[in-house]
């Protein structure tokens, strides 16, 4: 299974320990696939190959069962590129969305840079969560969500094993947020967000880096890796710091 999945479907699992989530998360998982269900997130409810391998027509009608009986209207299929005709997918009420570009840090020349970075990263405390929360909500413009239940989300974050929450700071101002998520020796660079009146100022490049080295200090690292929407800001600022591209996934979307 991809990493940026494993730390979804581990997510999802600290997420089902907190209380106000009992009965609430759901995970189908098959042979060939997975789909999660969390209805008040809809950023989770979609479904994956395992390993990469086509799934057949029956796997994506038990795909759709799994939440027409949950009554989700939308969900999504994300699929390694170049796997399905579009027609079958068509046939089946999904259309492309937009391409995930998985990025990988190539070891072969160490990440460097020109840009001058004043950022500051503190490493988040519970003492810190709501503010962390409340940074992260404005930085992906998502402040119309429930700002005690996504906080409720975040204690579990917190404690999952493998992950570290960071501030992005300067001398006066909080100016947005970064997640680092480690298996195995295996990185995961996961959300980074600068509040909108930072961005453009270098904070979100400084962010990458300041996790790259982070990760470049584990003498047993076995992999850096991330995503992006391909062509988007994220994506470039990855790619000029030596996280080259990797595979693409289709990120398809299912309406009734």
């Amino acid at each position: 299974m991809e990493l940026f999945f494993e730390y979804d479907l581990n997510r999802l699992r600290a997420y089902s320990q907190i209380k106000g989530n009992q009965n609430r998360i759901h995970i189908l998982e098959e042979e060939n696939f997975m789909a999660f269900c969390f209805p008040s997130v809809s950023y989770f409810n979609y479904a994956f190959s395992k390993n990469n391998q086509p799934l057949n027509l029956q796997e994506f009608l038990s795909i759709k069962k799994f939440y027409r009986d949950r009554d989700i209207s939308l969900h999504k299929f994300i699929g390694l590129s170049g796997l399905y005709d579009n027609s079958f997918l068509s046939s089946l009420r999904y259309h492309k969305k937009n391409v995930i570009s998985q990025t990988k840090y190539s070891f072969n020349q160490q990440a460097t840079s020109n840009y001058q970075f004043t950022s500051v990263f503190e490493e988040v405390t519970d003492s810190e969560l709501m503010l962390f929360t409340q940074t992260y909500l404005e930085g992906f413009n998502a402040i119309d969500r429930d700002v005690k239940e996504v906080y409720d989300n975040f204690v579990g974050l917190y404690s999952m094993p493998g992950t570290k929450l960071y501030l992005v700071k300067n001398e006066h101002d909080i100016m947005g947020i970064v997640v680092l998520y480690e298996l195995n020796h295996h990185y995961f660079l996961a959300a980074g967000a600068i509040l909108p009146k930072y961005q453009g100022h270098n904070h979100h490049k400084a962010g990458i880096m300041m996790r790259i080295n982070k990760c470049l200090l584990d003498p047993n690292l076995n992999s850096i890796i991330s995503w992006a929407y391909k062509g988007s800001v994220s994506h470039h600022n990855m790619n000029r710091l030596n996280l080259i591209d990797l595979n693409e996934f289709d990120n398809y979307e299912f309406t009734v």
